[in-house]
Order: C-alpha cells, then structure tokens, then sequence
C-alpha cells in the first residue's frame, strides 16, 4: 500500500478547511493510500513554502513515502516554473504530487519529456540529517509562521545577517534570535532544539556554529533527531553538509 501525506493550505474558515481535508481523506481511500501523516500550513498565493518542501523530502528519508496528496496546482505553487521545481526536487526523493483536482499531469509529463525526472537521486541519511523531519510523531504545522534562529559570525556577520534574515522574512519564517558570537552559538542552539521552538537554522556557514567539526556533528544529530533543518546560504539554502569521510581517511 503506499503511503500519502496529505497537504494543504488553511484558510483559517475552519468549516471550508474541514471540507478540504475530507476531500482529500477520501481521495486517498479510493486510492488505496495509508495517510501517514497531515500537515498543513497558512494558505499563500506562492503555495507550498521553503520549509513545507523540506519537510516532505526528510520524510522520504525517515519512513517510505510515496505521494504528496493536496487539493490542487495551487496549493504546490504559483506558476509553472515554480510547480515544476517543486515536483523535480521531491520526485529526485521518490515522492509524487497529486492532487484531488487531477491538474498534475501536464506538469508531469512535461518534466519526463524534459529528461529531468531521476530514479535514484535520494541522498544519504548522513548526509541529509540536518534537514529530516520525523513523521512518526504525524506532527501537524498550521495555524503559524515557522520560526527558525539565524547564525551569523565573522567580520562581516552584519551583512550575512541582513542577508539571512531578508531571506527568512521572504520565505515565511520567523526568526526567534539572530546569534552573533560563536561563544554562545552552541548552548543558544541547543536550547532551542530541546524544546522544538523552531523547525529551521539558517546560517552563512556551517561552520558559523563552531569551528569544531565534532561539535557541528554533534548539533545536526541533535536537530536531526528533533526534526528541525539546517540550511546553509553557501549552498543556496539547502541542507547544510560537512564531510564526514575526511574523518575516516588516513
């Protein structure tokens, strides 16, 4: 049987929501789909946000899912560009989007014709542990902004921050502390995360948290095992990675 997250935007009209949802419950019990898990998130003329896309991707690392199942186009994005992104970027994780509308199939066969659909682009957990989310919890995100903390460290820290935190505003993010020193980077950090009170770390650099590559392992672990990203704007905000295969060589 596959397994479906159902997604969508709430309007915040509980009884308009509520419909939403049930269409959505049945279109995956006429497809055979086991939902593993809901989520949703304030609904938005761009759809689906930064962090949504992240969190479907870390899902496919910590459980088998198949399909993203929502209400339509709309809800994945904006424009065809921006929906044919979203779709590359989760079916390179073996994820699909469908929706109850039945208005992606343009979009697909578009992509396939493109050459730019991959079979086997998954990432390894290592490599892909600070961005995961745990759907075993079946956490629901609505009804908020998602809030991330942002580092910023060095003699332009200043810029990098402006920089950074223009990006979280842009993105729909909002940011609970802007960390400066590096001294307190990682007590601030981990306060945090042990108490989920952010979904995201957005940094100018990985290393920005600590000069000590064994403490920057130690941290994403810990964000990996509470289901909160961190995003590196080096790599265009995508999950930030160290390489671990240079503490194994020699």
């Amino acid at each position: 049987m596959n397994k479906a997250v159902i997604y969508f935007g709430a309007t915040g009209n509980e009884a308009a929501d509520q419909m939403v949802m049930q269409v959505l419950e049945e279109y995956c019990t006429v497809n055979g789909y086991e939902v593993v898990a809901v989520i949703s998130e304030n609904a938005r003329p761009e759809g689906m946000t930064f962090p949504m896309k992240f969190a479907f991707v870390g899902m496919a690392e910590v459980e088998d899912v198949d399909v993203v199942v929502t209400l339509m186009s709309d809800m994945v994005g904006d424009c065809e560009e921006t929906i044919m992104d979203n779709i590359i970027m989760l079916g390179e994780h073996g994820i699909t989007v469908e929706t109850a509308n039945d208005d992606m199939a343009g979009y697909y066969q578009k992509m396939e014709q493109a050459g730019k659909k991959e079979d086997n682009g998954i990432v390894s957990l290592a490599d892909f542990m600070a961005v995961f989310f745990q759907t075993s919890q079946s956490r629901q995100i609505g009804g908020f902004m998602s809030k991330c903390c942002v580092i910023c460290v060095g003699r332009n820290a200043d810029r990098a921050a402006d920089r950074i935190e223009a990006y979280a505003k842009k993105a729909d993010f909002e940011i609970v502390e802007t960390i400066f020193k590096d001294t307190k980077s990682v007590e601030r950090l981990k306060f945090y995360i042990e108490r989920d009170s952010i979904i995201s770390i957005l940094v100018s650099s990985i290393y920005d948290i600590s000069s000590d590559k064994d403490v920057v392992k130690g941290i994403m672990e810990l964000a990996a095992e509470h289901g909160i990203s961190i995003n590196d704007e080096s790599r265009g905000y995508e999950p930030a990675l160290i390489s671990f295969e240079e503490d194994n060589a020699g």
